[in-house]
């Protein structure tokens, strides 16, 4: 369910907007609407000072136990400046070190070449240039072409070249010259791990200021917060107002601090075009699929409805047929009980997701009489007596399993067509939803005739015929029905490409069907392969068979959970949502409101 919301104009004087700004802040219910995008010079130097803060605890690694020092905010700054600083100080010590540590291990010490001598050379246009080569390829090198060997590394030598105007072969591997002797690199090397200790050192010292940090830095969030408010006031002479959106049972919140604080409060319904902020307070049923739209960070608009409560049995049924195994549906149920176990009120969302997704896997599983693949299992007098005779044959079981796929597809998108239906009423166009509806199921006999040689009825040719003609004339016209012959013939194109879209919707489906039979042959192929290691014979065949039983399912679940997430989330998010009229575009409702209670006071600028 999305939360009503209100639309509240907060009035006070311009002389006390600070203090209306701090006590709306500890209310916190208001989500404000800015006229105009802005930050003002304070909301900025605060944003950065924030970002010292964070930096400063990220490095302390959050040690809030520390006592807190009594040290004034500039101090308290200076030293996570100092700290940032000491930070960045010590990775450039270490990258300068990694260079000449690298350089020491890539040139030999002969290599080292006293600047002056190198510069005395050029004078007298002598290039010197150093090359690797192997100890078999000295032969090749052209006579004439002056050379030493300086350094010898195995089979591979290193070779000085002395050249005025020759060429040096290409096949000859280059190397940098080295502009330092071994003493003077070593000393560089020593210079830095001495700087890089000392900062080390300052840095221990510093991080017992972690608490200081940590406390700054709610302080300063707080600002932050303060300082955004500030900047979507609009002044109207001696008066500051402050427009946002409240959720209609904490309006009474506001206007009980209105009272107290001496403001002037007008509540109103949202008009159609206000960015209105969406506050889901999910169903017992949709409770099922928000971890999922977390997740995927996704939010119905305020006027588009909450689809979860519809979304969640489905999504439940997708995985049960991606899966399509008893066995993991088993794996899951465990899973989620040992997790709620841990967990306790800890994400019991998630942990009902789990729970359902593994309890739909079973059942779907055990009618479907697949345990884990195992072709002795579906032996057993219990799993026999659980499973549908349908399934018993493998090709009958296919030819079930797609139309049931099929099947769910038109359930689910008509569900879409109906949700659209009843935002809809009472306008005329609820009838163009409807002939929608007419269409899918008239589909769904045409695709079962295509693809299953099932023979099609008068009732699906008229299904389809008329759904069609009621759309176009409902769909293109007012809300009252009424539109001209030429409304009706710009709208025959539409339709008709939009019924191909719903054609390749239904379709789509099929996918449940396709991913679920890859899982089952990829669980064959893995019990095949580990009942032909046990086979191999005593001791090591078992174990050998176990890892790959234990392995080769632990792969098949992880790639099935991976479709889940694909195809389950597709259909939802796509199919589902194109017939729904959803589109998924909601403003998460962010109330101004501070972080932390008990760090305000002082704290505003």
């Amino acid at each position: 369910m999305i939360v009503p919301m209100k639309k509240v104009w907060v009035l006070t004087s311009a002389r006390d907007e600070d203090r209306s700004l701090d006590h709306l802040g500890h209310v916190g219910v208001l989500h404000l609407q800015p006229s105009r995008e802005r930050e003002s010079p304070a909301a900025a130097s605060i944003r950065g000072e924030l970002m010292i803060l964070d930096r400063a605890v990220e490095i302390c690694g959050g040690d809030s136990r520390l006592p807190v020092p009594e040290l004034t905010e500039q101090q308290i700054m200076e030293k996570a400046r100092r700290l940032v600083e000491l930070m960045a100080l010590i990775q450039e010590d270490e990258s300068r070190l990694a260079a000449l540590e690298q350089a020491q291990m890539e040139s030999p010490a002969a290599l080292s070449v006293d600047p002056s001598s190198l510069q005395m050379l050029e004078q007298r246009n002598i290039h010197l240039n150093f090359r690797r080569a192997l100890r078999e390829d000295i032969a090749r090198i052209p006579e004439g072409l002056a050379h030493a060997v300086v350094a010898s590394e195995g089979r591979e030598l290193v070779l000085a070249f002395f050249t005025r105007d020759e060429t040096i072969p290409e096949w000859l591997g280059r190397m940098d010259l080295p502009m330092r002797r071994p003493e003077e690199t070593e000393s560089l090397a020593e210079a830095a791990r001495g700087r890089r200790s000392r900062h080390e050192s300052e840095v221990k010292n510093l991080r017992d200021f972690s608490g200081s940090f940590e406390a700054q830095r709610a302080i300063h969030e707080n600002r932050r917060i303060f300082e955004e408010a500030r900047s979507v006031l609009e002044h109207e002479g001696p008066v500051s107002v402050l427009a946002g959106y409240c959720p209609s049972n904490r309006v009474k919140e506001v206007q009980e601090e209105a009272l107290r604080a001496g403001w002037a409060v007008l509540v109103q319904e949202p008009d159609r075009d206000d960015p209105v902020p969406t506050l889901l307070k999910p169903s017992r049923f949709g409770r099922v699929f928000s971890p999922v739209m977390k997740v995927i960070s996704v939010l119905p608009g305020y006027r588009e409805g909450d689809p979860s409560a519809l979304l969640a049995p489905f999504f439940a049924l997708f995985t049960a047929v991606l899966l399509d195994d008893a066995g993991y549906g088993l794996l899951l149920v465990l899973a989620g009980l040992i997790l709620r176990r841990r967990l306790r009120t800890h994400a019991s969302d998630a942990t009902l997701l789990i729970l359902v997704l593994g309890a739909a896997t079973m059942i779907w599983g055990a009618l479907r009489g697949t345990w884990f693949g195992l072709e002795a299992a579906s032996q057993v007098p219990l799993v026999r007596a659980l499973s549908l005779d349908v399934f018993a044959d493998p090709e009958q079981a296919s030819a079930v399993t797609l139309r049931l796929c099929l099947l769910i597809g038109v359930i689910h998108l008509s569900a879409a067509r109906l949700l659209t239906l009843v935002r809809k009423w009472p306008s005329w166009r609820v009838l163009g939803e409807a002939g929608w509806v007419c269409f899918l199921w008239g589909m769904y006999g045409l695709i079962g005739t295509l693809l299953l040689g099932s023979p099609l009825g008068w009732a699906e040719g008229s299904l389809v015929v008329a759904g069609l003609t009621t759309a176009i004339v409902f769909t293109g016209g007012g809300d009252r029905g009424s539109a001209s012959a030429a409304d009706y013939a710009r709208n025959i194109p539409l339709v008709l490409l939009n019924g191909l879209g719903s054609l390749s919707d239904i379709v789509s489906y099929l996918r449940l069907f396709a991913v679920g039979l890859a899982s089952q042959m990829l669980s064959t192929a893995f019990n095949d392969l580990a009942a032909g290691t046990v086979a191999s014979g005593p001791p090591w065949g078992w174990l050998g068979g176990a890892v790959i039983f234990i392995a080769g399912h632990s792969t098949n679940i992880l790639l099935a959970a991976m479709a889940v997430l694909v195809h389950g989330v597709r259909l939802n998010l796509l199919e589902f949502s194109k017939h729904a009229g959803t589109e998924w575009a909601g403003i998460s409702y962010r109330p101004f409101a501070f972080k932390s209670r008990g760090v305000w006071e002082g704290a505003r600028t």
